[in-house]
């Protein structure tokens, strides 16, 4: 019985250098991390040859869209200047901090919002607040609440506490 080698998948790379550069970036609608994790060729993320979606999404920016083609170890080039679309806070109003999450995904109502391991400006309100890792898997799902000029901190494990500011 002959026994056939398996050959590694046929990839290149997508190199992502925006700004800002914690903007999160998404592959064929898969969260990959935070734009600075793939801002130099050394650390671009590899892709199987064949058509990709790149989505850069920053909840205060204009997303980003870009297809493309990658053929064989070739480097795909993605650099840009994300807009401001105007819905900033001018201000800190509030503020979501997670805390022992890596650098997983932040949803709120659904939303991707940022990643973990910033603090994320937010408008004072009620939401799902959902964490998820980079391979999809839910870390935390919880309703919070947030009132103006709080603070919301989320540990991995634990009740979240709330500090006001001073």
């Amino acid at each position: 019985m002959a026994v056939m080698a398996q050959m590694p998948d046929k990839s290149g790379f997508v190199q992502i250098k925006v700004t800002p550069a914690y903007a999160g970036v998404f592959v064929d609608g898969k969260y990959m991390g935070p734009s600075m994790l793939f801002a130099s060729k050394e650390k671009a993320t590899r892709v199987r040859v064949g058509n990709h979606r790149v989505e850069v999404v920053e909840p205060y920016h204009e997303t980003l869209v870009m297809d493309f083609q990658v053929t064989e170890g070739q480097y795909n080039e993605i650099a840009k200047e994300l807009k401001a679309n105007g819905k900033a806070p001018r201000s800190k109003v509030s503020a979501i901090i997670t805390e022992g999450f890596g650098e997983a995904a932040i949803y709120l109502d659904n939303e991707y919002y940022g990643h973990a391991g910033r603090e994320l400006r937010v408008r004072p309100g009620k939401f799902m607040l959902k964490l998820t890792s980079m391979d999809g898997t839910i870390l935390r799902e919880i309703k919070v609440e947030i009132r103006n000029r709080e603070t919301l901190v989320v540990p991995r494990d634990g009740t979240p506490v709330v500090r006001k500011a001073s």
